[in-house]
C-alpha cells in the first residue's frame, strides 16, 4: 500500500518583530548545561527558532555562561569561542552548524591540483553532428557545456580520471571514462525503447518511432507523481504548448480551468479554442475524472487530428485511456494526501490616509478647487489610524436615510482583498482500487472521495466529489475478446447563493471598495457596500452534477495483423441546482433592521 501525505505549510515573516529580536537584551547563567538546555532558555527569552541537524553537531558540549543584558548574537559569540560550532541568523531564525577544524600548514602549502582541458565532437548514427548535447563531468554539475552547431564541445579544468555522461534526447546516455585523455569524440545511438513506446493515435496505437504528427503523451507515473485534484492540473507544465488557463473567478469551487493548445483561437462567438477530450473514445471532463484511474494521455496537437475527428478537433484531441486490469494476483492499492492552500500575491490596498492624500492630489492636479476627503474627514481617519477614536464614521452623520455614512465619508482602515480571501483552506482526497485477472479475464475496480473547502473569509463552500469505476476484459476465443467499462461521477457544491448568482462580478467589484468604508458601522453591524450581509445570510446554493459513463466493446481478430473493433457508448449527465434567496436586513444608526432592495 502507499501512502502519500503531503502537507502545504505558508508562513509569514515579520520583518519589524526580526528586527527588534536582534536588539532584545538576554539573560543567561548556566552552569554545565547542554546546548539543547542553552537553545531553550534563549527561546523562551526571544522570538528566536534554532535549527541544526542532529548528526552535525556535537550536543555532548557543555557552556558555562554568565551574561547579563546581552544580544543574541553576543551570546552566541560566546558559545561558539571555544566550542566546535558556528551559527548564522536571518531573520528570527538562527541555523547551527559545526565548525570546520583549521588545515593544517601542509594541506595550505600543497597547490590545488588543476584539471585538464578536454574536447570533442558528438554525432549521431548517421555521422551527423549533434547540437545541443549535453556533456558533462559525473558528480559535478557545475563542469558541463553543450555541442555548437558543428556537435564539437571543450569543457576545462577535468579531473584526470573523471568520466563524462554525453546525453541529448531521443539518444541513449552514454558514460564515458576518460582514463587520461584529453579528447574524446563519441557516436550517439537512437533510444530504441523510449522509440517503441505505444503512444494513442486516432481510432489505434502507433509507435512513436513511426510517428508523423505533433503528439506528445503522458504516462502514468508522471500522473501518479503529482497529488491533485484535478486531472488538468496534473498536465500543468507537462505537455509542451498545452497551456492551461485557470478562471478569473477568484479560485471558486465551481470553476474549473480550461485547456488551449499553442495559443488562443480566432473562429469568434460561439466557437471553443478548447481541444476535443475523448476518454477511453467517448467525449468527457478532464475537471471530473480521478487522476489516479488514468493510465495514459495522448495530446494530438496538429491539424492532422481533424482528419480523423472531423470539425470538433481543429484545436487539437486529448486522448485520455483509463487503466485496466491485468494478468495475475489481486492487486490493492490506497493512497491519500492532504493539502493546505493559501492565495498568494494578494494585492494590498492603501491605508484610509494616503489613499484619500492620493485623490485629493488628483483633483488638484485636475484643476478643481473642492478636495474628495476634507479637512474634517482626513482628521477623522487619521485620528482612527492612530487610535485616538473608535467609531467608524461621524455619528452626528447619516447617509440615506437614517444610516451611518458607509461612502467617502466614513473614516475606517480595511483592506478588502485579504479581508474576502486571505484564508488557508483544507482538502483531502483518498483512492482505493483493486485489480487482477487471469488467463480469460481481467478487472479493474477503483474508488475516490475528494473533500474540498473554498478559501472565502465570511462564508462556507465546500466541494465534495465521488468517483468509482470498473472495466472488465475478457477473452471468449483466441480471436475474440469483449469488454465492458462503467464510470460514476458525483459532484455536490455548497456555496452563499450570492456568490452563485453574481460571483462574475463580484470579485471585481471587491477591488473597487475605498479603504475608509466601513466593514462594521457604529453598532458592529455589517454596512451595505462590501455584501457582507448577503454572503452570511442571503441564502445558501446547493447544485449536484452526476455522469454516468457505460461502455462495450469487442476486438475481432480474424487473421493475423488484422483488427476489427466495435464499440458503444453512452453518457448520461444530471445537474440540479437548488438556491435559496433570503431577505437581507442592514441596521440604521438607531439599531433597527431595514430591509435591503
Amino acid at each position: 500500500m502507499k501512502f502519500i501525505v503531503i502537507f502545504m505549510l505558508a508562513s509569514i515573516f515579520n520583518s519589524f518583530a526580526a528586527g527588534y529580536a536582534q536588539n532584545e537584551k538576554l539573560t543567561v547563567k548556566t552552569r554545565n548545561a547542554t546546548l539543547k538546555e542553552v537553545i531553550s532558555l534563549i527561546e523562551k527569552q526571544s522570538d528566536y527558532v534554532f535549527f541544526y541537524k542532529n548528526e552535525e553537531v556535537n550536543q555532548s558540549q557543555r557552556f558555562n555562561l554568565d551574561v547579563n543584558e546581552k544580544s543574541v548574537k553576543e551570546i552566541l559569540d560566546l558559545m561558539t569561542k571555544n566550542a566546535s560550532l558556528s551559527y548564522s541568523i536571518s531573520e528570527n531564525y538562527i541555523f547551527l552548524n559545526r565548525r570546520e577544524a583549521p588545515k593544517k600548514a601542509e594541506e595550505l602549502q600543497q597547490p590545488q591540483q588543476q584539471g585538464k582541458t578536454v574536447t570533442g565532437t558528438i554525432i549521431d548514427g548517421n555521422g551527423e553532428p549533434v547540437i545541443g548535447a549535453t556533456v558533462v563531468v559525473q558528480g559535478d554539475a557545475t563542469k558541463g557545456t553543450v555541442t555548437d552547431i558543428d556537435g564539437n564541445y571543450i569543457l576545462t579544468n577535468v579531473p584526470e580520471n573523471a568520466t563524462l555522461v554525453v546525453s541529448y534526447v531521443g539518444m541513449q546516455t552514454q558514460n564515458i571514462p576518460l582514463s587520461g585523455r584529453s579528447s574524446v569524440n563519441l557516436t550517439l545511438q537512437e533510444d530504441s525503447e523510449l522509440l517503441d513506446e505505444v503512444v494513442v493515435v486516432g481510432f489505434g496505437t502507433q509507435r512513436k518511432v513511426n510517428l508523423t504528427g505533433a503528439v506528445a503523451s503522458v504516462d502514468t507515473k508522471t500522473l501518479e507523481s503529482r497529488p491533485v485534484s484535478s486531472a488538468v492540473q496534473a498536465l500543468q507544465g507537462v505537455v509542451p504548448g498545452l497551456n492551461i488557463n485557470v478562471s478569473n473567478q477568484g479560485n471558486r469551487l465551481d470553476a474549473n480551468p480550461s485547456m488551449n493548445i499553442r495559443g488562443t483561437g480566432n473562429l469568434g462567438t460561439g466557437s471553443s479554442a478548447s481541444p476535443l477530450v475523448l476518454i477511453d473514445g467517448v467525449e468527457g471532463s478532464l475537471n471530473n475524472i480521478n487522476p489516479q484511474d488514468i493510465a495514459s494521455i495522448s495530446v494530438l496537437k496538429d491539424a492532422a487530428s481533424a482528419a480523423i475527428y472531423g470539425s470538433r478537433a481543429p484545436f487539437g484531441v486529448v486522448l485520455v485511456t483509463t487503466k485496466s486490469g491485468e494478468k495475475g494476483k489481486v492487486t490493492t492499492t490506497y493512497s491519500n494526501n492532504f493539502r493546505w492552500t493559501r492565495p498568494t500575491n494578494i494585492p494590498d490596498m492603501l491605508d484610509s490616509y494616503r489613499f484619500a492624500q492620493y485623490f485629493n492630489v488628483g483633483q488638484a492636479n485636475a484643476g478643481r478647487t473642492n478636495p474628495l476627503f476634507p479637512d474634517d474627514i482626513m482628521q477623522n481617519i487619521k485620528d482612527y489610524m492612530d487610535g485616538k477614536i473608535t467609531d467608524t464614521a461621524p455619528r452626528n452623520e447619516r447617509q440615506g436615510p437614517n444610516a451611518f455614512p458607509f461612502n467617502m465619508r466614513s473614516n475606517d482602515n480595511q483592506n478588502w482583498p485579504r479581508n474576502f480571501i486571505d484564508k488557508t483552506s483544507f482538502a483531502q482526497e483518498h483512492n482505493v482500487g483493486v485489480s487482477g485477472g487471469g488467463d480469460r479475464m481481467r478487472y479493474y475496480v477503483s474508488g475516490a472521495f475528494l473533500t474540498q473547502d473554498g478559501q472565502m473569509n465570511f462564508s462556507e463552500e465546500r466541494k465534495n466529489r465521488y468517483n468509482v469505476s470498473g472495466k472488465v476484459t475478457a477473452d471468449v476465443t483466441s480471436w475474440l475478446s469483449i469488454d465492458f467499462n462503467s464510470r460514476f461521477i458525483r459532484e455536490d457544491i455548497t456555496m452563499p447563493s450570492f456568490l452563485k448568482v453574481y460571483g462574475d462580478r463580484f470579485f471585481a467589484e471587491t477591488t473597487k471598495l475605498y479603504p475608509m468604508m466601513p466593514l462594521y458601522d457604529n453598532n458592529g453591524h455589517y454596512t451595505r457596500n462590501p455584501k457582507l450581509m448577503q454572503l452570511d445570510y442571503g441564502g445558501r446554493s446547493n447544485s449536484q452534477s452526476n455522469t454516468y459513463f457505460t461502455q462495450g466493446g469487442f476486438t475481432l481478430k480474424p487473421i493475423k495483423g488484422m483488427g476489427i473493433y466495435g464499440q458503444a457508448a453512452l453518457r448520461t449527465i444530471s445537474d440540479q441546482l437548488g438556491y435559496a434567496i433570503n431577505k437581507v436586513y442592514l441596521y440604521d444608526r438607531d439599531n433597527q433592521p431595514v430591509e435591503e432592495a
